[in-house]
């Protein structure tokens, strides 16, 4: 794992940032123990750059990239931890096997889904039934905790 900071994202080169070229490719990003978001991508920075606007990309359409844009102040510190599919499949072991999964098939695509299921981001609207309250620097009608929602600590 690797952790990172949005300014990381938006100041510093790839290779600056993992200059041993590890496969990465999903992303948590949260604001000290509370979990915002997770994504996955090929290109990881690639894509956390289009939702911090910082690409060719409108960061509106993202939950993620309205709450940098609101909120930047805050945000420019937010915590980046990127994982590799092995990565995912060792910290959620447990967790997999309780589910089903057969380990050697977990793929990039079932990584998020399940880092999702684990964690209930806050800004997560796709397979996060329950998504994690917010923290209250955050406050917004858009997102009032759903009932049955957890406070979602790394």
């Amino acid at each position: 794992m690797l952790t990172i900071t949005t300014q990381d994202v938006l100041t510093k080169s790839w290779i600056e940032l993992n200059p041993d070229e590890i496969k990465y490719c999903i992303y948590l990003i949260r604001d000290k123990d509370a979990v915002l978001y997770i994504g996955r991508s090929q290109n990881p920075i690639e894509r956390l750059e289009q939702h911090f606007g910082n690409h060719n990309y409108f960061s509106g359409k993202s939950n993620i990239g309205w709450y940098y844009r609101k909120y930047r102040s805050l945000a420019v510190s937010w915590a980046i931890d990127l994982y590799t599919v092995e990565e995912c499949r060792t910290r959620l072991k447990d967790f997999l096997l309780q589910k089903g999964y057969i380990l050697d098939r977990v793929d990039m695509q079932i990584s998020e889904m399940v880092m999702i299921e684990y964690f209930h981001p806050s800004l997560n609207i796709h397979n996060n039934p329950n998504p994690s309250r917010l923290p209250k620097q955050y406050d917004h009608p858009l997102f009032q905790l759903k009932p049955g929602a957890t406070d979602n600590l790394y």
